[in-house]
């Protein structure tokens, strides 16, 4: 098991931020998101995403790091869906570096996002998946979340992918 330490995130950890989530995104994602899309990633776009959504504080965001600096993170906040209610909370984005996969690293940045969730009063944590990323589902469903059955259609690189929501109560 890798050794690593959780902290909050700082607007100076955007660009590894943006390495983790796009080297993610390119070996998870490989024959469900278009490959074209994939190869088109870029850190430097994905670090001003990180920069303007760490400064905006709507989410609260945590990254696992070790010798090598940043290898996950964990970004939760009150939930962006309509209709649900003030208690419901997401993790917005939950990524680990590949080749870390299956360390404990994503269990570990999920618990300290359902800490977070749960101090500031939510009642549920839910995540968005898409529906053909089994590996995912079958995290979710070991820390304790189940399908909610409800879904959504989004379209990634000129395809349309099928998105599940995943919910545990705290």
């Amino acid at each position: 098991m890798t050794r690593f330490q959780i902290r909050a995130a700082e607007i100076e950890d955007a660009a590894g931020l943006a390495s983790v989530h796009v080297r993610s995104w390119q070996s998870a994602y490989v024959g469900m998101v278009p490959q074209e899309h994939l190869d088109a990633l870029s850190v430097e776009k994905r670090a001003e995403g990180w920069r303007n959504g760490l400064s905006s504080g709507a989410f609260r965001t945590f990254v696992a790091t070790n010798e090598d600096g940043i290898v996950g993170l964990v970004s939760v906040g009150a939930t962006r869906d309509e209709g649900d209610s003030p208690g419901a909370f997401e993790v917005g984005a939950i990524y680990i570096s590949p080749g870390l996969w299956r360390q404990g690293i994503g269990r570990a940045l999920w618990l300290r996002a359902s800490e977070e969730a749960q101090m500031q009063g939510a009642l549920t944590l839910s995540a968005w998946v898409f529906e053909r990323n089994h590996d995912s589902r079958t995290f979710y469903e070991a820390v304790g979340c189940v399908h909610s059955g409800a879904q959504k259609t989004m379209e990634i690189g000129g395809e349309k992918l099928i998105a599940v929501r995943y919910t545990l109560g705290l």
